[in-house]
């Protein structure tokens, strides 16, 4: 992996405190946890709330603020996280701190493309909301499933493609909508390379990979009547994005697209 790869990768540093201000610590970033946590906890062994599996080992790849850094060293887990913002590092080391698990995560400012070169034996990996702010998502999505251990977990969540189409079309920006080009503009935390969820899964395909469970983050939360949703309370509203959250046609709008797959065993 040559330098000039990793530097056309999204650094965060410009947007850190505004990202985690209007995703993270608002109703968006609620609902994403809500949503991501529940299927993790239905969809890996040990990650379950009554589970009395031994701790795992964790990678938390592009860990922005290290909201689920925290959440599973809290369960007691051994966490890697990385990123390659040094701000974001700070926010989730201060996370750590706050909560008293700062001693339990290790950190590291580097893509996940460096630290998988030294570093392999995780059981699960976290990459949320990372592909599609990298210039060549679908090499790095292969180099991480080719390292990982057979049985290990991805975790992956990605901005949705179709979620910028949809929203366009509600408001009547017909052009932008049948736009080729659905990339977000410089400084905007619309992503530079948005996923479609078909395009994906056709990548995992060339993998030995089983996908255990598939979600949508988000599915009506972004597009509803502000008026008539700040009517609900942010629990109401998070049931319901859990309810619709696997049903199609619902989950394939939401505003992000979430996956877990299990690398295949090899023959003994």
């Amino acid at each position: 992996m040559s330098d000039t790869d990793l530097s056309a990768d999204r650094n965060f540093d410009d947007l850190a405190e505004r990202f985690s201000r209007r995703i993270h610590n608002s109703l968006k970033g609620r609902i994403r946890v809500a949503v991501v946590q529940r299927d993790l906890r239905e969809t890996i062994p040990g990650l379950g709330e009554n589970s009395a599996t031994d701790k795992l080992r964790i990678l938390d790849a592009g860990g922005g603020p290290g909201g689920f850094a925290v959440l599973l060293a809290e369960q007691g887990h051994d966490l890697v996280y990385c990123d390659i913002s040094g701000k974001m590092l700070a926010l989730a080391r201060e996370q750590a701190r706050q909560a008293g698990v700062e001693e339990s995560v290790r950190f590291y400012q580097e893509p996940v493309q460096t630290l998988l070169e030294k570093d392999r034996d995780f059981q699960v990996i976290l990459f949320h909301a990372v592909l599609e702010w990298l210039a060549k998502p679908r090499e790095v999505l292969d180099q991480i499933i080719s390292v990982m251990p057979g049985g290990a977990r991805l975790s992956l969540l990605f901005y949705n493609e179709r979620s910028i189409v949809f929203r366009n079309l509600l408001r009547g920006n017909f052009y932008r909508a049948t736009s080729s080009d659905q990339r977000g503009h410089e400084g905007s935390l619309t992503p530079s390379h948005p996923l479609d969820p078909d395009d994906v899964k056709g990548w995992l395909q060339a993998h030995p990979v089983s996908i255990c469970c598939e979600s949508g983050v988000r599915t009506f939360y972004d597009y509803g009547e502000r008026n008539r949703l700040d009517q609900r309370t942010p629990e109401q509203i998070i049931e319901m994005e859990k309810r619709f959250s696997r049903q199609s046609p619902y989950r394939d709008l939401a505003r992000y697209y979430h996956i877990i797959i299990q690398k295949n065993r090899g023959p003994r």
